[in-house]
């Protein structure tokens, strides 16, 4: 029976530390979604960051027992050993253990490495969404978003095109590459301000304005949306533990409307910044054409930003039309100083 190996043991330890009251927070909407599953894959991407899944269940109770010992862990800090030996007696009991046949076909089911990696990804994947929420809060203080990835021999080729990469947090190339990315993805991504941003790029790291990195993005990544509503195809899933899915999903409505709008109103103001920013920069007549271009730029990113928040029902619609209107106002001035 395999066991459970170090790295495995080494990235459990760093997902416990990461652990925060609103990492848990995240957990328990998660369990709110709890869903059967026998292939991993079967579950749109976007549903992983609403729902705590399990590969290879097949009972409510085994995945209601699985969650509770999730969570159980997350908030009393139980160490990974402690976690697998208090789970497998309970699962051995119900038979989802070992190897078992189902549809003909001899698979494994409970092992020590299976729970450590669902325990692994169901906290890391709910510590993300803690995160991405401080990180939106505080952008206005720490504008730019660092992508960093753990060199290993297992690193993924596809999430290397975006290491040590710097982006501004209104570029909209961060909601589809905000790790984790997967089973045993150790990517991370914080926030700094823009003295450590050119303290970075002192070292090395590459600020990315455009849409040179879109080429890397796979089309898994561009499904999660960390600060989107989601309302998933109620056909595309095997049966639900919790009653109806809509019913789990919008159970969380209010929290999850009330977080998003923080979220919108942080980048609305992040847009207006800049706006202010350009403006300025257009009213100086000693103004040269390399910084007319670079202007002209960022107004693309700045209307590529209005153009998704105008589908974001907690975004303001008198705030995003007046900010239509003077970005509007700026490409015609800073078009014009081109000529």
């Amino acid at each position: 029976m395999p066991e459970v190996t170090e790295e495995m043991k080494k990235r459990l330890a760093v997902a416990f530390k990461l652990g925060s009251i609103r990492g848990l927070e995240y957990l328990k909407k998660r369990g709110e979604n709890l869903i059967e599953t026998w292939d991993y894959d079967d579950l749109h991407a976007k549903m992983h960051y609403k729902s705590f899944t399990v590969a290879k269940t097949m009972g409510a109770d085994v995945l209601q027992d699985i969650f509770d010992a999730v969570q159980k862990a997350k908030k009393e800090g139980t160490p990974v050993k402690d976690f697998i030996s208090n789970l497998k007696p309970i699962l051995e009991s119900k038979g989802w253990w070992g190897k078992k046949e189902v549809d003909g076909k001899i698979v494994t089911l409970g092992t020590p490495s299976r729970l450590a990696l669902i325990l692994d990804t169901n906290i890391k994947t709910s510590y993300a969404q803690g995160r991405w929420e401080s990180m939106m809060n505080i952008a206005q203080y720490r504008p730019w978003f660092v992508y960093e990835q753990i060199h290993r021999e297992t690193a993924r080729e596809s999430h290397k095109q975006f290491d040590k990469h710097i982006y501004h947090y209104t570029n909209p190339i961060v909601q589809d590459i905000f790790p984790p990315r997967g089973y045993g993805c150790d990517c991370s991504m914080r926030a700094v301000t823009e003295e450590e941003k050119n303290n970075l790029v002192a070292r090395g790291y590459v600020v990315v304005e455009g849409k040179e990195d879109n080429k890397y993005v796979t089309d898994d990544m561009k499904n999660f949306d960390p600060i989107g509503k989601y309302e998933p195809e109620i056909r595309d899933y095997q049966k639900q533990i919790k009653g109806d899915l809509k019913q789990a999903l919008n159970k969380n409505t209010q929290i999850e409307q009330k977080n998003t709008s923080i979220a919108t109103q942080t980048r609305i103001l992040g847009i207006s910044n800049e706006l202010s920013n350009i403006k300025t920069a257009i009213e100086n007549k000693n103004i040269g054409k390399k910084e007319i271009s670079d202007m002209i730029f960022k107004l693309n990113l700045v209307n590529q930003q209005l153009q998704k928040l105008k589908n974001n029902s907690s975004a303001n619609k008198e705030q995003l039309k007046k900010l239509t209107v003077s970005y509007t106002a700026l490409l015609i001035m800073a078009n014009k100083l081109r000529k």
